[in-house]
């Protein structure tokens, strides 16, 4: 691929292509963890309707004999599609590439030899290990967050980590208040499988991609994205979304926690939480590029006073000596503290679990909290270790404390009135957005409509433009349209002749002619070429015209409504892209 275009602007605009990715993948996350385009393909496996799995063929070439769609494990083939002697001669996944693992087995039960297929491989597929086939295992990578009744095993980084075949994995779209028996007091790991988003590279896998992509690939994912090929296409793998989850010791999401942001392979030895896990909270938070090209805005305060004794209508901002903040990560890697009260960023709020003595020598604890944003709080009444004890979780602002499990502390002591906060440390992550509860209404999106004038579509990575119908020339008598060509994107369209006798000048097909030809420039508002044009301010253009002794500049002519004139033509107002 070549570009003959500015680098800056290139890159501005691959940064606006993710930010808009990352907008789309938010709006439509949920949606497409339970997507369908078959209603019948329902996969127990995962507990949820999803497009996907394999379709065994008894012919070759993937055309011949009968197929049989599997989207869930199967202990035994031929008694499930009431066939004996059943052999595979041709498949096909119908999963998207690194979404699904199938493992075949040449005994029922998943016993005897094990041949393991992926979903990258694309397209019809000779039978190979599997022709033998009488049992098949799913191994399910859709994004989202799966727990593992065993240690996962990992052949290198983190996400090379799969829940053994002989365990039970689960995989959960939404919280739980109290697990199944099969993973109850049995959580032995956690895994999690980043949502991303492919940006085409140009150029076909026989070749290498090409190097200005690259960077610019890099540079707009902050070094995070992978190159892949899929089908023969080099494509820009961007990572945007990744899943985490809050173990709970006991059902309805009390007691103690542990809050997972990664693939953790075993938590047997986690001195809080071990393997006693009864409820969950599932949660999305973005990922570095996300949180590069669209930063994070607003943030947690914690305040020493309940919301109603603040002042009306005054917000944390207004109180620097009653909230304390804002926070936007706290007690997780790459936050700027740990997120111990009493200490570091947390300094001037005390650990309130201690019980002292004296109440109005207890000094600052929080009592109620304000989340700006989309954000996740996990506040803790214990403080060694760090994060132990009683935990209780926040997506929304809350205005008393004493309300919650986490206000219920040091109440009726010799010197005290009532209760008191609990919390003596704390955890902050920022979300998507999104905190999976039970209940949640999964809708497919609305059909899209047609997307307003340069107001939806970003630059083409390559033969890219900024703002849709506009024109440019790209010849002396032809001039080229950006718009949408069928890649989502915006890029200048093929070559549109001028009509006869008239020349692109400008963005816009003129009647050519030379100056100093008869009649000549008028001696004031003067102009030399008949039928020529030229922006008269952004609201319209004016036209050389004779008044039948010289040429003259003639009246505005406006822009039709929502369109400026640049150039010498009128287009269609758009956001530009670059200075």
């Amino acid at each position: 691929m070549t570009s003959t275009g500015d680098p800056g602007k290139r890159r501005e605009a691959m940064g606006r292509i993710l930010s808009a990715l990352i907008g789309t993948v938010l709006t439509f996350g949920a949606y497409i963890l339970s997507r369908t385009i078959n209603p019948q393909l329902v996969t127990s496996d995962l507990g949820i309707e999803i497009s996907g799995g394999v379709v065994l063929y008894s012919g070759g070439g993937c055309t011949a004999g009968q197929g049989y769609p599997f989207n869930q494990s199967s202990p035994d083939i031929n008694d499930d599609i009431g066939v004996d002697g059943f052999a595979v001669a041709s498949l096909q996944f119908l999963s998207k590439p690194g979404e699904l693992e199938v493992v075949f087995y040449s005994q029922p039960n998943y016993g005897g030899t094990a041949t393991r297929l992926s979903s990258d491989q694309q397209g019809c597929l000779g039978a190979s290990g599997a022709s033998g086939a009488r049992s098949i295992k799913f191994v399910w990578s859709i994004p989202g967050a799966y727990l593992c009744t065993q240690p996962l095993t990992c052949s290198g980084p983190l996400t090379s980590c799969r829940c053994p075949l002989d365990a039970t994995e689960k995989y959960l779209p939404l919280s739980t208040a109290l697990l199944d028996e099969t993973l109850n007091d049995n959580v032995i790991s956690f895994r999690q499988v980043t949502a991303t988003s492919d940006m085409s590279l140009g150029g076909t896998c026989d070749r290498p991609a090409p190097a200005g992509a690259l960077r610019e690939c890099q540079t707009a994912s902050r070094g995070t994205a992978s190159v892949v090929c899929v089908g023969n296409a080099w494509v820009c793998r961007i990572p945007l979304i990744n899943y985490g989850v809050v173990l709970h010791r006991n059902a309805n999401w009390s007691g103690s926690c542990k809050v997972l942001l990664a693939t953790t392979p075993d938590i047997t030895s986690d001195p809080i939480i071990g393997t006693s896990t009864s409820s969950i909270t599932v949660f999305s938070h973005p990922t570095t590029a996300a949180t590069a090209t669209t930063p994070l805005t607003g943030g947690v305060y914690l305040c020493e006073q309940p919301d109603p004794q603040r002042p009306t209508g005054t917000a944390a901002a207004d109180n620097p000596s009653d909230c304390h903040g804002p926070f936007q990560r706290l007690g997780i890697p790459g936050a700027p503290d740990q997120g111990l009260f009493g200490s570091d960023a947390l300094s001037e709020i005390d650990d309130a679990h201690s019980c002292p003595s004296e109440w109005l020598d207890a000094g600052a604890t929080i009592s109620s909290i304000i989340i700006d944003g989309n954000y996740l709080v996990a506040l803790f009444d214990g403080s060694d270790p760090i994060h132990s004890g009683e935990c209780e979780v926040f997506t929304s602002s809350d205005a008393d404390l004493l309300d919650n499990r986490m206000g219920r502390c040091c109440c009726g002591t010799p010197t005290s009135w009532g209760c008191r906060n609990c919390a003596s440390s704390v955890i902050v992550v920022p979300t998507t957005g999104t905190v999976y509860r039970p209940g949640t209404v999964i809708t497919p999106p609305p059909s899209p409509s047609p997307p307003p004038p340069g107001g939806s579509l970003l630059p083409c990575i390559d033969n890219s433009c900024s703002c849709q119908d506009g024109r440019r020339c790209n010849a002396s008598t032809s001039y080229q349209t950006c718009g949408n060509n069928g890649r989502n994107c915006l890029e200048w369209g093929s070559s549109t002749s001028c009509a006869p006798g008239l020349v692109c000048a400008g963005s816009a097909c003129e009647a050519s002619c030379q100056a100093g030809g008869a009649p000549g420039p008028c001696a004031t508002n003067g102009c030399n070429c008949q039928g020529g044009r030229m922006c008269d301010g952004p609201a319209g253009y004016r036209v050389c015209e004779n008044n039948g002794s010289c040429l003259e500049w003639g009246g505005q002519t406006p822009c039709d409504p929502g369109a400026t004139c640049s150039g010498s033509s009128c287009n269609a107002a758009c956001l530009m892209v670059g200075p």
